[in-house]
C-alpha cells in the first residue's frame, strides 16, 4: 500500500510536481487545496484527480500521510509548522522562508528544525539545485571520494529582474503581493534566496557554512532596490565568500542585475584530486588530477538513474523519459520525498539542511550592510542531535 499526499497552493508552480506525484507508483492517493475555489477544479479536472480542499486547516485535518507546500515564500515555515503539528510530514518549496526581515527569518529557522524534532515528523526543502544533474553527479564522485580533499566551489543564481517571457521577478513580485502591491514592496534581498546558489554545493559537500563575508552592488539610480522600501535594501546583486566546517572556501551570487541567460547553480567545484566546472546547463566537464583534457559530461551522463518502475511510471505517452522544469530536477524532488516517507527515513534535505542553506544568505546581507565584516553562522547541529 502507498502513501498519500496533499498539495497546498496550485498555482503556476504546482502542475510541474502534481502530475509526478500522481504518478509515482508509491503513491496511492494525492489531493489539491488552494483558497481559490476554481484553480482546485481546474487543477483537478486538468490532473485526473477528484479529491480538493480549500484551506489548509481542511487538508490538515484529513488522514493524509503529507503535505507539500507550494503557496507564497512568507507562508512556507508557519504552514509547514501547521502541517507538522497536524502529524503529517511536510514537504516546503524554497527559501523555507522569505521576509523583510532577516532576524525573523532566523526565528523561523529555529521553529521549523524544534518542530520536525519534537514532533517526529519528516520536513523537506524542495530545492532544485540539489537534484540538477551537475550536483548529482558531484554527489556520487564525492561518495567515491574522487574529488579527495574539497578546495573550493563557487555557485551562482544569476537571474535578471527584468529578464524577457517566463519569470520576469518584476512581474512575479507584483502577482506575489496581488491587489496589496506598491512600490514600497520593491527589491526583495537577494541574499535572503541564496538556495540555488549554494544549496547544491552544501549537498554535495556535506558541510554547514561557519564565517562569512559578502559586499553588495548598488545599480545607479536604482528604482527597484531602495533603502526605502519594506526590505531596507540597496543592492541588486550581492555576492559572498564563505568558510565552511570543513576548512574549504565558497564564492557564491546573488545577481538580480545581471546580462546573459538565467542560470542557478554549482559551477565549480574543486579538490584535490578531481574538478567539476559548469558555466551553463548542458556545458558541464570532470577532470582528474592532470588531466589535461577533461570529460565534456552530457546531462544524461550526469543524472542518477531512476528505480526502473519510476523511471516508467515518469515517462509520457511517447515513452520518452519527462524529468519537469529547474534542469530536470522537479521529478528527482517528488521521487526523493515521496521513498523517504515511504520507508520511514529522514528526508535528503532535512529542516535543519534548510535552515543551513538559509542562514548563510541572511547573515551574508547583514555583512554586505556593514561593508564586508566577516559573521559567524547560526549552527543548528543536525538532526541526531
Amino acid at each position: 500500500m502507498g502513501i498519500s499526499i496533499g498539495v497546498v497552493g496550485c498555482g503556476r508552480f504546482a502542475p510541474g510536481f502534481v502530475r509526478f506525484f500522481r504518478d509515482h507508483p508509491l503513491v496511492d492517493r494525492v489531493a489539491l487545496c488552494d483558497v481559490v475555489p476554481e484553480r482546485v477544479k481546474e487543477n483537478l479536472e486538468r490532473a485526473g484527480l477528484t479529491e480538493g480542499y480549500t484551506s489548509l486547516d481542511d487538508i490538515c485535518a484529513t488522514d493524509l500521510d503529507a503535505v507539500a507546500i507550494m503557496t507564497q515564500p512568507w507562508l512556507h515555515a508557519p504552514q509547514a509548522i501547521q502541517v507538522m503539528e497536524s502529524g503529517k510530514h511536510a514537504w516546503s518549496a524554497v527559501p523555507l522562508i522569505s521576509l523583510p526581515d532577516g532576524d525573523e527569518m532566523l526565528d523561523w529557522c529555529d521553529k521549523v528544525v524544534e518542530t520536525s524534532r519534537r514532533t517526529g515528523k519528516h520536513y523537506f526543502l524542495a530545492e532544485t539545485a540539489c537534484y540538477h544533474p551537475g550536483t548529482m553527479f558531484c554527489r556520487r564522485k564525492a561518495a567515491e571520494g574522487a574529488f579527495g580533499g574539497f578546495i573550493h566551489a563557487e555557485g551562482k543564481y544569476a537571474h535578471d529582474y527584468d529578464i524577457r517571457g517566463h519569470s520576469n521577478l518584476r512581474t512575479v513580485a507584483m502577482h506575489r503581493w496581488g491587489k496589496d502591491w506598491d512600490m514600497s514592496k520593491s527589491g526583495w534581498t537577494p541574499m535572503y534566496y541564496p538556495t540555488h546558489s549554494l544549496g547544491g554545493i552544501l549537498h554535495i559537500v556535506n558541510a554547514r557554512v561557519k564565517k562569512i563575508s559578502c559586499i553588495g552592488y548598488k545599480h545607479p539610480n536604482d528604482e527597484w532596490y531602495r533603502e526605502d522600501t519594506i526590505f531596507k535594501n540597496p543592492y541588486s546583486n550581492e555576492v559572498a565568500f564563505a568558510e565552511l566546517t570543513n576548512g574549504m572556501s565558497v564564492r557564491f551570487m546573488e545577481l538580480r542585475r545581471a546580462a546573459g541567460l538565467c542560470h542557478e547553480g554549482v559551477g565549480l567545484i574543486y579538490g584535490t584530486d578531481g574538478v567539476f566546472m559548469q558555466s551553463y546547463p548542458g556545458n558541464a566537464t570532470w577532470a582528474e588530477r592532470h588531466q589535461f583534457e577533461p570529460t565534456v559530461l552530457t546531462p544524461e551522463d550526469m543524472r542518477d538513474p531512476f528505480p526502473p518502475e519510476v523511471a516508467e511510471a515518469f515517462k509520457n505517452e511517447e515513452g520518452e523519459s519527462v524529468y519537469g522544469g529547474h534542469q530536470g530536477s522537479h521529478s528527482y524532488l517528488v521521487h526523493a520525498f515521496v521513498d523517504a516517507i515511504a520507508n520511514d527515513r529522514p528526508t535528503p534535505i532535512t529542516a535543519w539542511d534548510a535552515a543551513d542553506m538559509l542562514a548563510p544568505g541572511i547573515m551574508a546581507h547583514k555583512s554586505a550592510m556593514k561593508d564586508g565584516e566577516w559573521l559567524d553562522v547560526p549552527d543548528w547541529g543536525d538532526a541526531s542531535q
